[in-house]
């Protein structure tokens, strides 16, 4: 069997020891704070990543096997009822 070139985020949740559904709450905050690769442009459902970028990004994060990234220990802000979510992501910027 071959590897992959693409892989969804299933693989890629498995490839960083985290569940998949952790993955797709973290993609975002691990995308913007540390340079996670993005998916590939040409599908929005199934999201799916390149498997050698994947790979390289975990090398250079230096994460032991069995160990995925981690969030900040604060608590993320709750968006308001009524308010715009990449408001509340700016102004939780430092």
């Amino acid at each position: 069997m071959t590897n992959p070139i693409f892989i969804d985020a299933g693989e890629v949740a498995a490839r960083l020891s985290i569940s998949r559904a952790l993955f797709l709450r973290q993609r975002d905050w691990m995308e913007t704070n540390l340079g996670f690769p993005v998916p590939v442009s040409w599908a929005r459902s199934p999201m799916k990543w390149r498997a050698n970028a994947i790979d390289t990004w975990i090398l250079q994060q230096g994460l032991p096997a069995g160990q995925g990234p981690t969030t900040p220990t604060a608590a993320a802000p709750q968006p308001i009822p009524a308010g715009n979510r990449a408001m509340m992501e700016e102004a939780s910027r430092p």
